[in-house]
């Protein structure tokens, strides 16, 4: 076995004796195993120190006066000298142990030292009883003992569930069984493996096939293509006779084979379909059309609302309701409806459309709309303001700088260099403030303005009116320290606590 061999020359000078060390590189990517002389070299007291450990049975050391890292027993015995750069206990054993001379050579060493997987690649990772080893931006597989699996290297390989071996290779992709076996060659443009019922969806040519675990065709050569639509193929698309439709994990049909195309967007049991150049919503659990296919696109928003696009029109609807608003004044809507508003844009400039009425309650001239239960924080463009509305597009803050949380549903809005607060789209407190500070388990704010000091309720009602005493909370026992004296609040009332 090639070793990297340890030379300990000793010389006799009087009555000193001394050892001097040097190491002579035999060959670069070897090492040694344990003998004798090293471990006198690390005593007990040595000052080495403990990086980490594997199988709590072997101890990762950086050695003294060096940066390089070696192996020791818990009985503190040198087993591999600090002669790497790093040992790693992500992947490693105490009998297969992943180890580093430099970014571009990595192998595998056992307990002792000996070579297990030579230092000749650029990244190694185990899994179980086998390595992927990559070099010159090649990827291969080697066995517990570090012999090629595969005959040929690969631009990509990496495991699926513990079970296969997804490969890549001249830009298409293949999967292998964990012994290396090929099960699907390296020829499609995409396959994805599905764990619930163990599936592969493989594309290839721009058509996709479902096959099992056996490399045989769900379904057989019945259809032209499939398409997944949800994680457990409770709805299948497939393609039949230059039509779609939609079919279960079991074949059967769950919409007929009448469909130009089908969006694999859908909404609970509803489909955006396109028949005759036209598109409609399908609902799959009526059997019929819920919108005709009579408009040149559809887009869903949200789940029950839909855009319907006809000419230069463009028209809102919800679905539950039937219920239909004019949009066609908008650019663009948003796909998504929050708190029964839905963005929408004109010249890259947006605001918010109540659903129920159809009215724009927040006007368009703003950069972006962050939607919450507690406000609506509307940024201007070009600055760093922003207006704060409530969920019925009432404008609460102008010119705000910031918004923070005090506790709970509970925010501190600076606005126009003062301070109030807002909870679930109501003003708290008037933004009017210097300073406003929060308590997690009082029922109060203390509030500042003109070197004045106040306590506000919930209901922005004064406990302490402003004055020129000041206001401290012992938080931990929720006390109110004024005037000397201490209080409580409770039941939206300031109550004084008796001096024993």
């Amino acid at each position: 076995m090639k070793k990297l061999i340890l030379i300990t020359m000793s010389m006799l000078t009087f009555s000193f004796t001394f050892s001097q060390v040097e190491e002579v590189e035999i060959e670069e990517t070897v090492i040694e195993s344990t003998e004798s002389n090293v471990n006198s070299l690390y005593s007990k007291s040595t000052s080495d120190i403990v990086t980490g450990e594997i199988d709590n049975t072997l101890l990762i050391f950086k050695g003294r006066n060096t940066s390089l890292y070696g192996l020791k027993d818990k009985n503190n015995n040198v087993l591999v000298k600090p002669i790497f750069s790093s040992i790693t206990t992500y992947g490693s054993t105490k009998d297969r142990i992943l180890a580093r001379f430099d970014w571009k050579k990595n192998g595998v060493i056992d307990s002792k030292g000996n070579i297990i997987i030579p230092f000749e690649y650029s990244g190694i990772s185990k899994n179980k009883n086998q390595f992927i080893a990559t070099k010159n931006n090649q990827k291969q597989l080697l066995d517990y003992y570090g012999k090629p699996l595969l005959k040929n290297t690969y631009e990509d390989l990496y495991y699926l569930n513990q079970k296969y071996i997804k490969v890549k290779s001249n830009g298409l992709y293949g999967i292998l069984k964990l012994n290396g076996e090929e099960m699907f060659p390296a020829e499609y443009e995409e396959i994805n493996h599905y764990s619930s019922q163990d599936w592969f969806l493989l594309n290839q040519n721009g058509k996709t096939i479902i096959k099992n675990s056996e490399g045989k065709r769900v379904f057989g050569k019945q259809y032209t293509s499939i398409s997944k639509l949800d994680y457990d193929f409770k709805y299948i698309l497939a393609e039949k006779n230059g039509k779609y439709g939609i079919i279960n994990k079991y074949n059967d049909i769950v919409a007929p084979f009448i469909f130009d195309t089908v969006s694999k967007e859908y909404d609970n049991r509803l489909f955006t379909v396109q028949e005759n150049g036209k598109w409609g919503v399908y609902s799959i659990l009526f059997d019929t059309y819920i919108v005709k296919p009579e408009y040149d696109a559809i887009q869903k928003v949200s789940s029950g609302y839909y855009v319907l696009d006809k000419q230069s029109s463009k028209t809102f609807i919800n679905l539950l309701s039937n219920k239909k608003v004019d949009f066609s004044n908008y650019d663009k809507i948003n796909n998504y409806v929050s708190y029964n508003i839905v963005r929408v844009e004109n010249n890259s400039l947006k605001g918010g459309v109540d659903v129920n009425s159809g009215k724009l309650i927040i006007p368009l001239k703003y950069q972006y709309l962050d939607i919450s239960s507690n406000y609506i924080k509307a940024r201007l463009p070009n600055t760093k303001l922003s207006d704060v509305y409530d969920t019925k597009g009432k404008l609460l803050f102008e010119n705000v700088t910031q918004i923070n949380r005090l506790k709970d549903y509970f925010y501190r809005v600076s606005s126009n260099g003062k301070v109030g607060v807002i909870s679930r789209n109501k003003i708290i407190i008037d933004a009017k403030y210097d300073f406003i500070k929060g308590f997690k388990n009082l029922a109060a704010f203390v509030v500042k303005q003109n070197e004045k000091y106040g306590l506000v309720d919930h209901d922005n009602q004064f406990l302490i009116p402003l004055g020129k005493s000041k206001i401290t909370v012992d938080e931990a026992k929720n006390v109110v320290h004024w005037k000397d004296k201490k209080y409580m609040v409770s039941l939206g009332k300031l109550v004084a606590i008796k001096q024993k």
